[in-house]
C-alpha cells in the first residue's frame, strides 16, 4: 500500500480592498495588481513546489473587452449572465531542482511517458474542491504540456460555482505519481475577498 503524506498549508491573512462603487476595466486591473497577492497558494514539498492560484471571472472578461467581443454596459452584463457559472484555478508544479518533472522522477523513457500520460488524462480525477457543504471534481481540465523544456507543468481547473452560502474550503490535489503525497492548499479566505465586478468600460 502506498504512503500517503499530508501537508499542511497555512495561509495568512489579508486585508482586502472593498469598493461599492462600479468598477471600470481599468480600476479592476489596479485592484488585481494591489490584491494579486492574496489569490496565490504555494507550498514545498520533497524537492517540488506546488502552487495554485485563484482567476477571478473578470480576468476572463478583460480578455473579451481587449478582444472587442464586449464593447459596453449592456454586454458586460450579458457576459456575466453566460459566463460567470464557474470558479478557475491554474496549478503549478516547479521543480526547485530547475530540471524537467518528468526526467527528474523517472528511470526509464517508459516512466516518463507514463507521468506524461498521467498528467493529460488522469490527473484530473485527482482535484477536488471543498466546499462548505459538498465536495466537487473539476468540470473542466487543461494540461499544460511544455515537452521538456521547463522544469514545471502547469494545469488549468475549472469547477461549478456555488451559491455564497456554500463557500469553498480547500483545494486538494492526491499527487499519485511525483512525491505520493496529498496537497491541500487552504483557501476559505477567498469567500470573504470582495472581488470588484466590472461594471462599465
Amino acid at each position: 500500500m502506498l504512503r500517503i503524506s499530508f501537508i499542511l498549508l497555512i495561509v495568512p491573512c489579508f486585508a482586502f480592498l472593498s469598493k461599492d462603487k462600479a468598477e471600470t476595466a481599468d480600476e479592476f486591473k489596479e485592484w488585481y495588481k494591489t490584491n494579486y497577492p492574496s489569490l496565490v497558494f504555494s507550498t514545498d514539498y520533497q524537492g517540488l513546489n506546488y502552487q495554485m492560484r485563484y482567476n477571478p471571472a473578470e480576468l476572463r472578461l478583460l480578455g473579451a473587452i481587449d478582444r472587442k467581443e464586449v464593447n459596453n454596459k449592456a454586454e458586460i452584463k450579458q457576459w456575466y449572465k453566460e459566463n460567470d457559472t464557474y470558479e478557475e484555478f491554474s496549478f503549478k508544479i516547479t521543480s526547485k531542482a530547475g530540471r524537467d518533472l518528468f526526467v527528474e522522477y523517472s528511470e526509464t523513457k517508459e516512466e516518463i511517458n507514463e507521468k506524461t500520460f498521467y498528467f493529460v488524462e488522469s490527473a484530473k480525477y485527482d482535484f477536488l474542491l471543498v466546499r462548505e457543504k459538498d465536495t466537487i471534481a473539476p468540470i473542466h481540465y487543461q494540461f499544460e504540456n511544455t515537452y521538456g523544456v521547463a522544469p514545471f507543468v502547469t494545469i488549468y481547473l475549472a469547477f461549478d460555482k456555488s451559491p455564497k452560502d456554500n463557500g469553498v474550503k480547500e483545494l486538494i490535489f492526491k499527487d499519485q505519481v511525483l512525491n505520493n503525497a496529498v496537497i491541500p492548499f487552504e483557501i476559505e479566505h477567498l469567500n470573504n475577498l470582495n472581488i470588484p465586478k466590472i461594471t462599465q468600460l
